[in-house]
């Protein structure tokens, strides 16, 4: 008897672990990172199976996707768009920034199948910036369940997941939507006290958060090795370059620069699964260099966690510390993300505190919620409050736009002064992605099947991409820097050579 409840209680163990990793198998290929499963945590509850998103066909004509970035393009309606103009500020010349400021040219661009020929060669006109998506997310969500149960048996590490569970930009642009805040930085280089310049550059960091609040359901498309993206906004005075640096564990590297202040990081990630929770540990380092004050600071963000994974309405939560440093003069500011609790009274609050740079002494207070503003205290805890920084307004529907910004909103949207000028490895000539956002889900899915198909076709034969616009810079701490030359080949015209122009090919 004895050894028959033995038996019973060890077949119900090892059911109950291999379940657990499963679930991290699949939530390792779901968050595009390495996941640690924690054996000791199960699953006690399967819930049902949520209703897929309706799929929606259309014809295949082969000229569909170029009257499609055709028409995002010459979209004109003043309803739903904001004009901008093109020409309000240059981004200044130094040695952080790189080159000058880059001229729109009208090459074409390179073999990708679904590129755009330039229609309007040194486009000068006003620009029309949409304030929302072409079609409307979803209203359900998807289902990992659901997915589970559909690839049961199945080797995990060969499933990729439907369309239904991206969002439609990608990890490139979700990178760029970290810098949407870059005025602290302008500002931090022009504050004259060394203090005010580490509160506004903590703020910044803590902006970088801001653009969850509204996402938790979908994640960004994991690029193809190679892609990249580019955000250079003249009339904001930015530029952006990010490039997917490594396929498997999955690495990003970006640099950002304007007017007396650069930033750059390298992004991955390694995660593992804790319950329903899905504890997510951010790696690489963020840095930013304020040009003018000579002084560079870094930050490693802290864990983060996917709540009600499996089943419940899910969220992100950040709870631990975050240290921004001053390298140049020892100051730090020590920032606390608070846990929410059962109640969640406190979720999502933060607060931070200036250190000089012997490490002991108190220069100001920060405090505030990480969605909504910031409020800072010179002198003492007690004294008045002023405020730091404060979210830029949503959009009236954000579950519209699954979620985003208007700074998300507008960061895949290809403008007439990019046609024909960005690099067709560029995540907004992405043609899956391009027909997600259109609301085309069966085709979407379709060619994200295709796309992925051919680069794993790519690597078995040895031609895997390699970077071409970041290096790698520190073997130890696994960073990765700008190497130089986008802008310089932008400038020229010469980027439909110099940068890849197969990844978006699912023909090869």
């Amino acid at each position: 008897m004895d050894r028959e409840h033995h038996h019973r209680r060890e077949t119900h163990y090892n059911h109950r672990s291999s379940l657990s990793s499963l679930y991290a198998e699949v939530a390792s290929i779901y968050y595009d990172a390495e996941v640690e499963p924690d054996s000791e945590e199960v699953f006690h509850r399967t819930p049902t199976e949520t209703t897929s998103i309706a799929n929606q066909s259309s014809s295949d004509d082969d000229n569909e996707m170029e009257r499609v970035l055709q028409r995002e393009v010459s979209r004109h309606d003043s309803d739903d768009h904001t004009a901008v103009g093109s020409n309000l500020s240059k981004i200044s010349d130094d040695d952080e920034s790189g080159t000058s400021t880059p001229k729109l040219s009208g090459t074409e661009p390179g073999k990708s199948s679904f590129a755009v020929s330039a229609p309007h060669p040194h486009y000068s006109g006003p620009i029309i910036r949409r304030s929302a998506l072409p079609a409307p997310a979803p209203r359900t969500e998807p289902s990992l369940i659901g997915m589970l149960k559909k690839n049961v048996g199945k080797d995990m590490s060969t499933i990729a997941f439907d369309v239904s569970f991206n969002e439609p930009i990608s990890l490139l642009q979700k990178l760029a939507e970290e810098v949407e805040y870059f005025d602290l930085l302008k500002l931090a280089n022009l504050a004259i006290d060394p203090t005010e310049r580490l509160a506004h550059v903590a703020a910044f960091a803590i902006s970088q958060y801001a653009s969850a609040k509204y996402r938790s359901v979908r994640k960004p498309f994991n690029p193809l090795q190679g892609e990249t993206y580019e955000l250079y906004r003249e009339d904001l005075g930015l530029r952006f370059i990010s490039e997917k640096v490594n396929h498997h564990p999955p690495k990003f590297a970006a640099k950002a620069d304007g007017k007396g202040w650069a930033y750059a990081c390298t992004s991955a990630g390694k995660n593992r699964l804790a319950g329903m929770s899905l504890e997510i540990q951010p790696l690489g380092a963020q840095h930013v260099t304020l040009i003018d004050q000579a002084e560079r600071y870094t930050w490693t963000k802290p864990l983060s966690y996917m709540r009600n994974l499996i089943a419940g309405t899910k969220y992100l939560e950040t709870i631990g510390e975050m240290i921004v440093t001053n390298e140049t003069n020892g100051e730090k500011c020590v920032i606390t993300f608070k846990d929410g609790g059962w109640s969640g009274a406190t979720r999502n609050h933060v607060t931070g505190v200036c250190y000089k740079g012997d490490s002991k002494t108190k220069a100001a207070w920060i405090d505030g919620i990480w969605d909504s503003h910031l409020d800072i205290r010179y002198g003492g805890p007690k004294d008045p409050a002023h405020p730091l920084w404060i979210v830029h307004p949503w959009p009236t529907k954000p579950e519209l736009n699954y979620g985003f910004a208007k700074w998300a909103i507008g960061l895949n949207e290809l403008t007439p002064d990019l046609v024909g000028v960005i690099a067709p490895s560029d995540s907004r000539l992405r043609p899956d992605q391009r027909l997600l956002e259109e609301g085309r889900f069966t085709e979407a899915d379709q060619l994200k099947l295709k796309l992925e198909e051919t680069q794993r076709k790519r690597k078995n034969e040895g031609h895997e991409v390699q970077p071409r616009w970041f290096k790698a810079a520190n073997a130890a701490e696994d960073e990765w820097t700008y190497n130089g030359g986008y802008w310089e080949a932008r400038e020229e015209g010469t980027l439909n050579t110099k940068a890849v122009a197969f990844l978006f090919d699912s023909q090869q």
